[in-house]
């Protein structure tokens, strides 16, 4: 076994405990301590876990051996955590989106690069291994060139009582599928048309239909929404691209993509636990950041691309208010 990367993790709420139990038994990674402003719930989850606690990232400094910080703070305090984390000279992985607008991104990217430490952002998306196969598909043109794409993600209704309305399900859900489909096609999204659905009146928003263009003038749509019933298994996610030779599917519930061609593609893909032992993106994404930083070697997130996504986000919203289609 190599070296393994001494981090803390900053947030423990909702996704801050799904990293912290990947943290906990990733291979590569020595988990040190938790960073959590309620000072009584950080305490708590540190003693669990058997490690520090600290009020502050900024604390971080003083401690030499902590080597990184998994940052799962809400999103609009991503500038903020992420700053304290640079300056402290820690090692950043952040939950995405890397920031509620793309100047705030930019800032955090130059923050790093200004104070020597690297930056990933936990784009889970990219490390979902259908979601590999899918690009993987296209940038072999095995269904020749992008011609449409269709994107359907729905969340139980428990995430939208969950935020209470303090952020979008653009930023909290829409945004995985939006930077996913750019990676997984080699297309930029150029222009945006969208609509809001609030119908429920709970938080102000219920959805997203959204019709966009890419760089190569293919199309594609994503209906976006956060009512399904409480008890519904998972959500939904599904993703159609047609292209000139063929269409690829892939469905969130099964187990692979379906290329339909002359061949069936079965991709194993695990969530949740196995053993006893978290299996899956998480994990994949924690373990492949401790690596590349152990290593010195590229992460398997671009930094300048997430923060395309976020334009995306923020063309989505203004062609709401505006009622027109609008360039990103």
């Amino acid at each position: 076994m190599g070296k393994k990367l001494n981090m803390a993790i900053a947030g423990v709420g909702r996704i801050g405990m799904t990293h912290i139990t990947a943290m906990s038994q990733a291979e590569n990674i020595k988990l040190m301590a938790v960073v959590e402003p309620n000072e009584a719930l950080g305490r708590d989850v540190a003693a669990k876990f058997g490690c520090d606690y600290f009020k502050n990232i900024s604390d971080l400094a003083e401690r030499k051996d902590i080597e990184a910080v998994n940052i799962c703070v809400p999103e609009e305090f991503h500038l903020s955590a992420a700053r304290e984390a640079s300056e402290a000279g820690k090692h950043i992985m952040l939950e995405k989106p890397i920031a509620k607008t793309h100047q705030d991104g930019e800032t955090i990217m130059n923050l790093a690069e200004k104070h020597g430490v690297r930056l990933m952002v936990a784009h889970t998306c990219r490390f979902i291994n259908q979601y590999q196969k899918m690009r993987e598909e296209m940038q072999a043109k095995r269904i020749g060139e992008l011609c449409q794409v269709s994107i359907r993600r729905f969340a139980p209704r428990t995430s939208m009582e969950y935020v209470k309305g303090r952020v979008s399900i653009l930023y909290y859900i829409g945004i995985h599928d939006l930077d996913a489909i750019q990676w997984v096609t080699g297309h930029k999204i150029t222009s945006v048309f969208a609509k809001k659905i609030n119908l429920l009146g709970a938080f102000g928003e219920d959805g997203y239909s959204i019709l966009f263009t890419f760089d190569n003038n293919a199309c594609g749509t994503m209906d976006l929404g956060w009512y399904f019933p409480e008890n519904y298994p998972g959500g939904l996610t599904k993703i159609d691209i047609v292209g000139s030779k063929g269409v690829l599917f892939y469905d969130m519930m099964q187990q692979g993509i379906s290329v339909y061609l002359d061949r069936e593609l079965p991709v194993s893909s695990s969530f949740g636990s196995l053993g006893g032992k978290m299996v899956g993106p998480f994990m994949d994404q924690l373990t492949q950041f401790a690596q590349c930083v152990s290593d010195g070697t590229a992460f398997p997130v671009d930094t300048k691309e997430v923060i395309y996504s976020v334009k995306v986000v923020e063309a989505v919203l203004r062609s709401v208010q505006s009622g027109q289609c609008e360039t990103v």
